[in-house]
């Protein structure tokens, strides 16, 4: 019988082998598990897309007959609200409104939205903004927001209006002060002199009138009876030029000297 020896050389090749079949088993089970999980967050992105496109689509929906977000309208923001929720929130504000008078002397006073009969009237703008908007851009709207021009106008009841302006303090004669004009007098130890005239306090009731309506109908919250040039003006100034020739006409008469001679 022949014996067989091993070589001393064997050994190492064969676990050499074994070690290369390990690292290919080992690489082969990291990128299986590297597909499952690359199939596994992939199918986590997608149905995470899909849900939030369900619910984005889902609040579309509500702003069918709603406003967009971060929409304001006349100075109002609507966002969220349906055209009758929005005039009935015009009509609250319209119904607070007043008009601040600010006098000559100084004193103040209001009238009242709702003791004038003050409404809105709405011209149609709401349903035209409700009917152009894009209810799937409500989340580019809320980042960017949009302003529209007031959507009504208003009005007031004529009689109603009248018997405020009636009513008003500063029309009252004990209130009232006539403008007087600047005229030339004879100042003791001043010689002839121009007296200033005096600027009163007598609105014109039918400018008053008219100005107040300018006011309401745009909304005005405050004027100025001076800036609106209500009053009554002094008929003659100081700087008037026939008051300055008059006064040096008059000087010239002030500066004649009379002399008398008694006796021969």
């Amino acid at each position: 019988m022949v014996e067989r020896r091993s070589h001393g050389g064997e050994r190492p090749l064969k676990r050499c082998r074994e070690k290369n079949i390990t690292d290919r088993s080992v690489k082969a089970r990291r990128r299986r598990r590297r597909r499952k999980w690359i199939y596994f967050t992939r199918r986590i992105s997608i149905c995470m897309i899909a849900a939030a496109a369900i619910v984005y689509c889902m609040i579309s929906l509500k702003y069918r007959n709603t406003f967009l977000p971060n929409t304001r309208i006349g100075g109002i923001t609507v966002s969220g609200l349906t055209i009758e929720e929005v005039q009935s929130e015009i009509r609250k504000g319209i119904e607070r409104y007043e008009l601040i008078l600010e006098e000559r002397d100084g004193a103040e006073e209001r009238i009242n939205g709702e003791a004038i009969g003050l409404h809105p009237v709405f011209d149609g703008t709401l349903e035209n903004i409700l009917r152009k908007q894009n209810s799937l851009l409500w989340g580019l709207r809320a980042i960017r927001g949009a302003e529209y021009a007031s959507s009504y106008m208003v009005e007031y009841d004529k009689g109603s209006m009248d018997l405020a302006v009636a009513a008003l303090e500063c029309l009252k004669s004990e209130q009232v002060v006539e403008p007087a004009d600047a005229y030339v007098a004879f100042v003791s130890g001043s010689g002839l002199q121009i007296i200033k005239e005096e600027p009163g306090k007598a609105p014109v009731r039918e400018r008053l009138s008219e100005e107040i309506g300018k006011a309401v109908s745009s909304l005005e919250t405050r004027i100025s009876l001076d800036e609106r040039a209500v009053y009554k003006e002094p008929g003659v100034s100081e700087t008037d030029p026939e008051l300055l020739a008059q006064k040096e006409a008059l000087k010239v008469c002030t500066d004649v000297t009379v002399t008398y001679r008694f006796g021969s």
